[in-house]
């Protein structure tokens, strides 16, 4: 299952982005904060997190399809679409 930004989402994002950077202010006070990265987020935070909502949902989908027994593992490769 990948789950990733819509093609709308990152080109908003690249827009606030360069826009932030061109007045000279923190771009993450430009982003969307629905988009943040999953790895900074709250402990309080997580119950409304659409990210994290997708991923339990995954993992209770295939605890009742496998069992509560059997262990899973969540990947979360980061990477450049062209590294050098």
């Amino acid at each position: 299952v990948t789950l990733s930004w819509t093609a709308s989402e990152q080109q908003r994002s690249r827009i606030l982005w360069s826009l932030a950077n061109r007045r000279g202010v923190d771009p993450n006070a430009f982003l969307d904060p629905r988009n943040r990265d999953p790895n900074y987020l709250l402990i309080n935070e997580l119950s409304s997190n659409s990210w994290f909502q997708e991923v339990q949902c995954i993992s209770q989908a295939w605890s009742e399809r496998f069992g509560s027994q059997v262990g899973m593992l969540h990947v979360d490769v980061h990477g450049c679409r062209n590294p050098p």
